[in-house]
Order: structure tokens, then C-alpha cells, then sequence
């Protein structure tokens, strides 16, 4: 071997060894799941109270009976499959009825905003635009988290139904 082999050995171990490392939080709950005592928990009794050695003390392992009750729940709940579509012109036609809503509902904004300018025009009264693009922003931002297509409805709907 080369020294640039016996390097790169090294630097591979010392990689390996940094991402290995013990799990002290998960083996102690796994001992609480169990019912086994951590004697570096329970040290001090031994060290005030001199009760000898705290961790042959009986432990009732009451964790267990909640976590199995809890995963027992979990595994009741039945599961609900979810319907996606991937094929070019489901996504095309999803986007487009996505833009079509979007611009419905620019255009009954503005609808709104201009017969809002026209009164205030014809009562005197001073209008305000600056605020327009955020609001129309924020609009498109909440169509565009909110938006569930025809498609995805009715997929789901089946998926439902079969169920």
C-alpha cells in the first residue's frame, strides 16, 4: 500500500468512527421501556441515603403498559391512502384549472377595489393603492397552499368509496 492509501484508510476509519457513536438517550428509554434502573440515576440515593444499591429496588415498569397502549391505538387507526397524479396532461390540466381559479379571483378583487375607487371618486374621498400588490400577492400565495384540484377530489372521493 502507498501512502496516500494508508491516508485515505485513515481518514475513512476516522470518518466512520465520528459518525458512530453510543445512543445514550435512546438506551436509556429503551431500559425505562424494560424496566431496568439507570445506576447513574439513582447514584445519589446510594450516596444520601445509603439505601445500598437503589437500582436492585423492584422498578414497576408502568412506561411499557403506556407506550404499548399508545402504538395499540396507533395501530387501530386505519390508513388512509393518498391519491397523487403524475402524468403530463393531469398536471397540465391541474395547473390550468389552478391558474383559471387564480384569475378568478384576481378579477373579482379588482372588481371590488375598482367599484370600492369609483365611489370613494364620486364621494370625494381620497383612495389608496399601495396596498394592492401586497394583497393581490397574498391572494395568489393562499390559492396556491390551498388549491385541492377536480382531479385530486375525485380521486380521493374513489378512494373513499372503495373503502
Amino acid at each position: 500500500m502507498t501512502n496516500e492509501d494508508e491516508r485515505l484508510i485513515k481518514l475513512t476509519n476516522r470518518t466512520i468512527s465520528d459518525l458512530v457513536f453510543d445512543k445514550i438517550e435512546l438506551q436509556k428509554a429503551y431500559n425505562i421501556y424494560n424496566g431496568k434502573r439507570d445506576a447513574e440515576q439513582y447514584k445519589y440515593l446510594e450516596d444520601n441515603f445509603g439505601i445500598g444499591t437503589p437500582t436492585s429496588v423492584e422498578f414497576t415498569p408502568l412506561v411499557r403498559k403506556h407506550v404499548d397502549a399508545m402504538v395499540g391505538e396507533f395501530l387501530g387507526t386505519p390508513i388512509l391512502p393518498k391519491i397523487t397524479c403524475k402524468d403530463k396532461e393531469t398536471i397540465t390540466n391541474i395547473q390550468r384549472e389552478k391558474q383559471l381559479k387564480i384569475d378568478a379571483q384576481f378579477k373579482e378583487f379588482l372588481s371590488h377595489h375598482l367599484q370600492n375607487n369609483i365611489l370613494k371618486f364620486i364621494t370625494g374621498q381620497a383612495m389608496d393603492d399601495a396596498s394592492i400588490k401586497r394583497q393581490l400577492d397574498q391572494l395568489m400565495e393562499d390559492i396556491e397552499e390551498d388549491f385541492i384540484s377536480e382531479y385530486e377530489v375525485a380521486a380521493q372521493n374513489i378512494i373513499q368509496y372503495i373503502l
